[in-house]
Formats: C-alpha cells, sequence, structure tokens
C-alpha cells in the first residue's frame, strides 16, 4: 500500500511540474511575459547576374516599433517555385535593431528573415521578398564588328541587335543570332549612309527563369 501511495504521489508531483511547462521548457507563465516581435524585409526588385544584392530587415517591438538590439535574425532563402526553405547566413541586430545581408542569387529567388523565440521575445517571420535576376549582356563595338557575351551560358538562344538614330523614339532591331557554346556571337552591321549619330545594343530576351537582359548602349558618328 506505501508503494502504491509513493507512485501515486510521483505521478501528481510530475503532473504539477509538466502543467507549467511550455514549448523548449519555457514555463506558461514566461511565455505570456514574452515580448511580441515584427521583422520587416527590403531587398531590390531585380539584379543583373554576377551582381550581389544587399537584404535589409529591421527587428522591433509590435505595437510600439521600438529596437531590439543584440538579437540574433536568420536570412533564408528559396528557389523560386519551391518551397523549402535553406540558410543564409545569420546576423545580430544592430542598436537599432537592424541587420544587412549581402547575397548574389544565381537566378531568381525569395528571401525571408527569422527570428526564433528566446527567454524574453516571441519568434517572428518577415514577409518574403523576390529578387529577379536579369542576363548579364557585354558588348562592345569595333569598327563595324559588335561582339556580344551573354552571362550565365545560354548557348544556342538568341540576341537581337538594335539601333536607333539621335532623332529616333523606339530601338528597331537590325539582326538576330545565336550565341555559341561559348554564349558568344559577333553582328556585322552597315554603317548608315545619313550623317547624324546612331546608337547600338544588343538585347538578349528572358529565358529559363532570368530576365531579358541590355548592354550598355554603343555609339557610332557618322560625319
Amino acid at each position: 500500500m506505501n508503494a502504491v501511495r509513493r507512485a501515486l504521489a510521483a505521478v501528481a508531483v510530475s503532473g504539477t511540474a509538466l502543467a507549467g511547462v511550455g514549448v523548449a521548457g519555457v514555463t506558461a507563465a514566461q511565455a505570456a511575459n514574452h515580448v511580441p516581435t515584427a521583422l520587416s524585409i527590403t531587398a531590390p526588385a531585380r539584379i543583373t547576374y554576377g551582381n550581389a544584392a544587399t537584404v535589409t530587415g529591421k527587428l522591433t517591438t509590435t505595437g510600439s516599433h521600438k529596437a531590439l538590439p543584440g538579437l540574433t535574425v536568420a536570412l533564408e532563402e528559396r528557389s523560386t517555385g519551391t518551397t523549402t526553405w535553406t540558410s543564409a547566413g545569420t546576423q545580430t541586430t544592430a542598436a537599432d535593431g537592424s541587420v544587412s545581408f549581402s547575397v548574389k542569387p544565381p537566378r531568381t529567388e525569395e528571401f525571408q528573415l527569422v527570428h526564433a523565440a528566446t527567454s524574453g521575445t516571441k519568434a517572428s517571420t518577415s514577409a518574403t521578398a523576390t529578387i529577379k535576376v536579369a542576363y548579364a549582356v557585354t558588348a562592345s563595338l569595333t569598327g563595324n564588328k559588335v561582339s556580344v557575351t551573354v552571362a550565365p551560358i545560354a548557348a544556342t538562344q538568341k540576341v537581337l541587335l538594335q539601333r536607333k538614330g539621335s532623332s529616333a523614339k523606339q530601338w528597331s532591331t537590325l539582326a538576330t543570332r545565336k550565341l555559341n557554346k561559348t554564349s558568344s556571337a559577333t553582328f556585322t552591321i552597315k554603317a548608315p549612309t545619313a550623317a547624324g549619330t546612331y546608337h547600338y545594343r544588343v538585347v538578349k530576351l528572358a529565358a529559363h527563369g532570368f530576365l531579358a537582359g541590355v548592354s550598355a548602349t554603343m555609339t557610332l558618328t557618322v560625319p
């Protein structure tokens, strides 16, 4: 009988202890005192392939929007169309609650900031920011030749050579070429007969998840 009483007492004590324990060993009373938090996120809408982008955010209290310094914020990323987030690094919030990450997405990707709950703050997750990536198009005009290279590799895809006169409002397409296995192509242009200043550029149309890319403008002056 004494053994039974001791067992029942142990169960009662255990039940009392468990009743006050919440997630990750935090009591219900402690959880009620956790400060609700909010995370903002800012990122450029688009970048050119190979360039870096800056993702920033700020961790604050909800309602009063007071900065929360010295806390950990993680950056997570995923490819558009997928559902699994992967870690892209962590930072500690500055005095104003801010964090800043440098990223170089290889293609269009989504990002979010995450603050895990601590002994004094509640967890929060920012909205999703999407950074779209455009083809990088490098072109040069030498004599009557326009040489172009596109990144990332876009072998067998087409690029367009376009021209616009100094008084024209729109670009006109002069020719198209397929990129070779090194993602390069060459155009031969026929110089205009009328005097004036002419502008040329090369365009790689959007494809395979990349935005269209446009080269810098090249100028040809006919005296």
